[in-house]
Parts: C-alpha cells; structure tokens; sequence
C-alpha cells in the first residue's frame, strides 16, 4: 500500500517536471501550449524545423538538443531573460545566452537558403510613390514601429500583446 502510493506520487512528480520543463510529450500533445510557447502551429512545423537544425547543434550534457530549441523559441517568442530559463531548466545564465547565440547562427545557416528574395524592381514597385519620389535607390521599406503599453502581469495577456 505504501509502496504503492510513493510509486504514483513519484509518477506524479515526473509528469509535473515534464509539464515545467516542457518534454516532448507535453508538446506534442498539446498544440496550445505549443503555439503559446513557440509561437509555432503545429507540432510537424516543430519538427521540421528541429530535423533542420538537429544535426548541427551542439550536444548538450545537461540540456537535450530538443530543449537547446524549445529555450530558443521560447526566449523569442515570449521575450524571456537569460536568468528566468536558466531556473527553468536548472542550468547557468551563460549557458542559455551561449546556447541561444550558438542556435540562432545555425538557423540563420540552415534557413537561409529558404528566404528567396524577389527582384529589386519587383520590391520597388511596392514601394508608395511619396517615398519613391524621395527615396529613388530605396527596395523596401522595414517599419519597426513599436507602441509602448503597460506590461500585463497575466501571463496569457502578456504573450498576447507581445511585439515580434
């Protein structure tokens, strides 16, 4: 009997730390928490991605390379300090931000390839003609307007009202 009950708070205790550190399981059996987290739809969209990169990515002692990605998507997606992921995952600060530098490399060689510009004059006929007018050698414009608000403490909120 007693036996029996620390096996299933044992169990219990495992799936809470899978829910806290985010496992593969939990992902993949919940899009919501997937999308809140990576920002991405779907968990083949993930993989995808993952199957990408995975063969480039550093091997990790404490850290699997699935959650080396899982940090990095979700330092982008919900703005997370280096310090807030380093007590998820019971590691150093300087091992999430060398972690985060080491990925973001690595996507940008891997997904390069992926991002096909069009033409310059494609780009340039886009472009209003007031700014043409002014701007003759100009082939796009990038608005990184932002609007500042208070930051809500409601974490649900806050990845709503959050700027990408």
């Amino acid at each position: 009997m007693m036996m029996e009950r620390i096996l299933r708070e044992g169990k219990e205790a495992q799936e809470d730390l899978e829910k806290i550190r985010l496992s593969e399981n939990v992902l993949q059996n919940d899009q919501k928490l997937l999308k809140f987290y990576t920002g991405l739809h779907e968990w083949s969209v993930f993989m995808a991605l993952f199957n990408l990169i995975q063969a480039a990515l550093p091997r990790g002692i404490k850290l699997s390379q699935f959650h080396m990605v899982i940090m990095f998507l979700m330092k982008l997606r919900l703005h997370l300090e280096d310090e807030d992921l380093a007590q998820r995952y019971s590691i150093a600060s300087s091992t999430v931000s060398r972690n985060f530098n080491r990925i973001l490399e690595i996507m940008y060689i891997k997904t390069k390839p992926l991002i096909k510009w069009p033409e310059r004059e494609v780009l340039r006929s886009t472009i209003p003609y007031s700014f043409r007018k002014f701007f003759k050698n100009c082939a796009l414009i990038v608005d990184c307007t932002e609007v500042f608000i208070e930051n809500p403490s409601d974490l649900q909120a806050k990845a709503q009202v959050w700027s990408n």
